[in-house]
C-alpha cells in the first residue's frame, strides 16, 4: 500500500470523492504506469470493479459504490436515472438493485452490468450530484419514473415529497411544461397526478407563531420546517404553522383570538382530526406559552427523543 501511495496523490484524493474508485484514465492522468496499475491490481492495492474501473482496496459492494462506478465508467458522461434515481432520491416505496443510467450522447458502449438509457433532453437544470453521484433532479426522477410505477405509487411520493419539500408544486408544474414540450415519456402520468393538486398559498406568520420559533431557538431546538402543507392522495389536508415531517410531529400557534368563530374553530379541529389519523402528532403552543414556554417545550422534547 506504501508504494501506492508514493507513486501519486491526486488519485487518491479523487477516490475519496468517489466512493473509494478510480477509473484508469484518472490513474494514467496521474502520472502512473499501465504496469503499475497492472501490479496493483495483482497485489489487491486495487481492485478490479468494472472495466477500467478500480477500487482502492477491497470494494464495499454498496450500491451506491455500483452506481457511481457505472457512472464513472462512462467516460462522454451519464447520470443516475428512473428507479436508480428515485432509489438515491429515497422515494417512497422504491426498492431495486437495477442500475439505470441516462444519457444525451448519440454513440455509447453497452455494458452488462447496468441499464443505458439515451435522451435526446437532458439539460443541466435536471442534473444533480447527490451524495457525490450525478443524479437526475427529484422533479425529473418523478417525471421519468412516472410510465414505470404507476398512478397510484406516483402519487404517494408526490404527497410525501411535497410534505418534505423534496419538491415544490411550481418547480414540478415548470417541469411537466417543458416535458411536455418536448413529448417526454411519463409526461401524461404526471400530469394526471398533478391535477388532483390545488396550490394552497401559506398566510403570514402570526406573532404567537414567530414567538414559538423564538423560543425553539432560544432552547436549541432544531430548527423546524415553517408553514408546511400536508397532502394526502392529491387531497391538502391541511397546513402546519412548523413541523418535523420526518417525525411527523406538528407544531401549531394556537391563539384564542384566532378561533373565537364557531366556524374557524371547527375547521381547525376537523384539520387536527385529518392529521391525527394520518398519523401526525400536533401540539400547540398557546399564549401561555408565549411567557412560560417550558411545559410546552419539554412536551416536545419528549417527542423529539
Amino acid at each position: 500500500m506504501n508504494s501506492f501511495i508514493q507513486a501519486g496523490r491526486k488519485h487518491l484524493e479523487l477516490a475519496r470523492e468517489q466512493y473509494q474508485l478510480v477509473s484508469r484514465q484518472q490513474l494514467l492522468a496521474d502520472g502512473l504506469s499501465p504496469s503499475w496499475i497492472k501490479r496493483q491490481t495483482k497485489s489487491g492495492g486495487l481492485e478490479a470493479v468494472l472495466p477500467g474501473i478500480y477500487s482502492v482496496g477491497p470494494t464495499d459492494g454498496s450500491y451506491w459504490q455500483r452506481v457511481r462506478a457505472a457512472c464513472l465508467s462512462f467516460e462522454d458522461g451519464a447520470v443516475a436515472c428512473r428507479l436508480t434515481a428515485a432509489r438515491l432520491h429515497r422515494f417512497a416505496s422504491i426498492k431495486t438493485n437495477e442500475i439505470e443510467l441516462l444519457t444525451d450522447q448519440s454513440r455509447f458502449r453497452r455494458q452488462q452490468s447496468f441499464v443505458l438509457h439515451r435522451t435526446n433532453y437532458l439539460p443541466d437544470c435536471d442534473v444533480t450530484i447527490l451524495n457525490g453521484i450525478p443524479t437526475t433532479t427529484a422533479p425529473r426522477t418523478l417525471l421519468d419514473i412516472g410510465s414505470v410505477v404507476g398512478p397510484k405509487a406516483l402519487g404517494t411520493i408526490l404527497d410525501i415529497g411535497l410534505t418534505h419539500r423534496s419538491f415544490t408544486l411550481p418547480v414540478l408544474l415548470d417541469q411537466l411544461a417543458r416535458s411536455a414540450a418536448m413529448g417526454r415519456p411519463g409526461t401524461s402520468a404526471l400530469r394526471e397526478v398533478l391535477s388532483r393538486y390545488e396550490q394552497e398559498r401559506p398566510h403570514e406568520e402570526s406573532h404567537l407563531e414567530r414567538a414559538m420559533l423564538e423560543a425553539l431557538a432560544r432552547y436549541g431546538f432544531p430548527q423546524p420546517v415553517k408553514q408546511l402543507p400536508v397532502w394526502d392522495q392529491g387531497t391538502f389536508v391541511g397546513r402546519l404553522d412548523a413541523a418535523y415531517p420526518d417525525l411527523l410531529i406538528g407544531l401549531e400557534a394556537d391563539g384564542y383570538e384566532f378561533h373565537s368563530a364557531r366556524g374557524d374553530w371547527m375547521r381547525d379541529r376537523r384539520r387536527q382530526n385529518a392529521l391525527v389519523s394520518r398519523g401526525w402528532r400536533i401540539l400547540r403552543f398557546t399564549s401561555e406559552d408565549e411567557t412560560r414556554p417550558l411545559a410546552f417545550l419539554n412536551d416536545l422534547a419528549r417527542l423529539l427523543s
